[in-house]
């Protein structure tokens, strides 16, 4: 299924509170938007990050599970945590699950397995890229009672379902207004739904002094360490043999045949568009972008209670399973003073009456 102009554009464009966004995030959009101007973008900023996340996303499905292993090898542990906690709101009849963003079936994945297939009686997979949506559907055809796939939000927001469970894993960060995003999803959402957002960056990370100090120490280390490993030098072997572009320059390339930028924009454009509210070196505003659990809570408003959250990888990037002792005594110290200020987090939600 593909986009057309009388579709809703992924939600944040035209909605209820149209660019309500720009009041919470005006030195991020700011800088970003000066950022674009020498391109010439032809689109106001919140179509542009649509546009060019379907173009992005379209040029990484066919291979979005080989680039993002760390998904699949760190992210199940948090999700059945997760769903432990959402577990006892399940309604008698089944759940009925909406995976918002679902791209190639992460989360969908989870959710049957820790649920059961048994206790999913219905289950809608949106993506705003049907690549992302097919690989998704190969992986969940089938797999529960009654399964949709749809990449129009238009007809999204026309079903007459009612969903219990709404799962987003690393979604939020690519929407220009992810707080419209959530309050248009509410027509399709339970009176008491619950919400599991996996996997979303923090600012508080970049704005925790010991924790950059650390995370630059440990990315020094280990970048000696690497060129010791047989399996890095393995990889770099095979990154000289790949000869596909990359999405980010396959996306800026698309972007600008299809006439959204005056002058082709470098892929570290395409890279900040698409991952908009993940701190980028070409912003100069990395303390400044990102979530905070927190600031998020305000933004959800009073409709939503925050029941559980989780904040994690306080070094960045570090591979956690390869951590030595040092490290790992380093790592936990940092997660016992500063709880709420790792890399990352995933929070769980439940819909309630405004007080």
């Amino acid at each position: 299924m593909t986009y057309s102009a009388s579709d809703t554009p992924i939600p944040g464009a035209r909605c209820a509170r149209p660019w309500a966004w720009r009041n919470l995030l005006m030195s991020d959009v700011s800088a970003i938007e000066a950022m674009l101007q020498p391109f010439g973008p032809k689109l106001e900023l919140g179509s542009l990050v649509e546009e060019v996340n379907r173009l992005f996303h379209a040029a990484e499905a066919k291979d979005y599970d080989r680039r993002h292993p760390e998904i699949r090898d760190e992210l199940p542990a948090l999700w059945r945590e997760m769903l432990a906690v959402a577990k006892p709101y399940g309604p008698a009849g089944g759940w009925h699950v909406l995976d918002f963003g679902c791209g190639t079936g992460f989360a969908s994945e989870q959710i049957v397995n820790e649920l059961g297939c048994d206790r999913v009686a219905h289950l809608t997979c949106f993506d705003a890229s049907p690549e992302m949506l097919e690989k998704c559907r190969g992986k969940l055809q089938g797999a529960v009672r009654e399964v949709r796939f749809t990449s129009s939000i238009d007809e999204l927001l026309a079903s007459p379902v009612k969903h219990h469970l709404m799962a987003t894993n690393s979604v939020l960060h690519h929407l220009p207004s992810p707080y419209d995003t959530l309050h248009l999803l509410e027509r399709v959402l339970a009176a008491d739904a619950v919400y599991c957002a996996g996997h979303e960056p923090s600012k508080r990370y970049y704005r925790n002094a010991e924790c950059q100090r650390l995370a630059r120490a440990f990315r020094k280390e280990w970048k000696w360490r690497k060129y010791l490993s047989p399996g890095q030098w393995l990889t770099k072997l095979g990154d000289l043999f790949d000869r596909s572009s990359s999405p980010a320059a396959e996306a800026a390339e698309a972007a600008f045949a299809k006439g959204l930028f005056a002058q082709k924009p470098t892929t570290g454009i395409i890279k900040q568009l698409v991952d908009f509210h993940v701190p980028q070196s070409q912003t100069g505003h990395s303390a400044s972008l990102g979530f905070d659990v927190e600031t998020l809570e305000a933004g959800f408003g009073p409709g939503w209670q925050r029941l559980w959250s989780k904040s994690y990888n306080h070094l960045g990037e570090a591979p956690l399973g390869r951590l030595n002792a040092k490290w790992r005594g380093m790592l936990a110290d940092l997660q016992t003073r500063y709880p709420l200020d790792g890399a990352d987090f995933s929070t769980v939600w439940r819909r309630r009456d405004p007080v």
